[in-house]
């Protein structure tokens, strides 16, 4: 298992990329990269509970940090909050989202 420092949420917020039996990577990501319901997308958040989303140098922060990182599934914090494939993809994705909010 390594744990990776991405801050954002808090300085501190760290995931957690587990190797499994399948040769598979796992992103355990609490709520540091969140979930979304649709389990299409990821968020980034500072407050969850009031909805204030992450500036853009927390999520380039983020993005920073994870490169060079592959992984196939993510486990959000909650039940049910898995991407279940091309995990990386949807990070990709989602952050190229965010991003764009502030062009």
């Amino acid at each position: 298992m390594v744990i990776i420092n991405t801050g954002g949420h808090f300085p501190g917020s760290c995931v957690f990329l587990q190797p499994d039996l399948s040769g598979h990577n796992n992103l355990l990501t609490g709520d540091t990269i969140y979930v979304a319901r649709s389990r299409r997308l990821v968020t980034f958040m500072y407050s969850y509970p009031n909805l204030i989303p992450l500036p853009k140098k927390a999520i380039e922060q983020i993005r920073d940090r994870m490169a060079g990182v592959s992984f196939d599934r993510m486990y959000g914090a909650f039940e049910g909050m898995l991407i279940p494939e091309n995990g990386r993809a949807v990070f990709d994705a989602s952050i190229q989202r965010y991003l764009s909010i502030f062009e």
